[in-house]
C-alpha cells in the first residue's frame, strides 16, 4: 500500500494457485475500514485481461475498470505481459514450481537482489 495525499494504491500482491482464498480480500476490506472518509480514492492497480481471477477479485471488491493504454518507444518488448510466458521465461516458471520449497526460498533469498 502506498497513500499519496488523498488516495491510495495497492501495488502488489499474490497467492499461490492451490492455496485457499481470503487473506487478500480481508486485507483490502480492512483498508477500506481505516481509510473511509479519511482518503478519498484506492487504486487497485493494473489487470492483465487474461487474468479472470484477479479481475474478478477486484470487481468484487468495487473496482471500476479502466482502459490503460500503452505505448512503446521504439519497439515493444517481446514479453509485454506476465500473464502469458512463451519461450525461455516459460521453461523457467515450469522448472521453479517443481522445485521443493527449501530450493525456491534458498534461490529466491540468493537472487531476489538481482531481480528486484
Amino acid at each position: 500500500m502506498l497513500r499519496s495525499f488523498d488516495s491510495l494504491h495497492y501495488k502488489w500482491s499474490a497467492r499461490h494457485d492451490d492455496s485457499a482464498a481470503g487473506a487478500a480480500q480481508l486485507l483490502i476490506w480492512s483498508v477500506i475500514e481505516r481509510h473511509a472518509g479519511v482518503t478519498r480514492s484506492l487504486n487497485l492497480g493494473r489487470t492483465d485481461t487474461r487474468n479472470s481471477g484477479l479481475v474478478r477479485f477486484k470487481k468484487e471488491a468495487g473496482a471500476q475498470s479502466s482502459a490503460l493504454p500503452y505505448s512503446f518507444y521504439p519497439d515493444a518488448p517481446s514479453q509485454v505481459s506476465a500473464e502469458v510466458l512463451s519461450g525461455p521465461m516459460l521453461l523457467l516458471s515450469q522448472g521453479w514450481r517443481r522445485l521443493p520449497r527449501i530450493a525456491s526460498r534458498a534461490l529466491s533469498s540468493a537472487l531476489y537482489r538481482y531481480m528486484a
